[in-house]
């Protein structure tokens, strides 16, 4: 994806997030812990390998 549309895309993530009173930050972080959370096995298989 471009630099361009990455950052429009952004622009309207932060304005829809500060409609909603949260901050892109805050969102950042839930959706890293989502997908940490959804992908669990992989995470916990990957480590029992070491």
């Amino acid at each position: 994806m471009s630099k361009v549309r990455e950052s429009k895309n952004k622009v309207l993530v932060e304005a829809l997030l500060k409609q909603k009173g949260k901050s892109y930050d805050e969102w950042l972080e839930e959706k890293h812990i989502d997908y940490i959370m959804e992908n669990a096995d992989t995470l916990l298989s990957a480590l029992k390998k070491e």
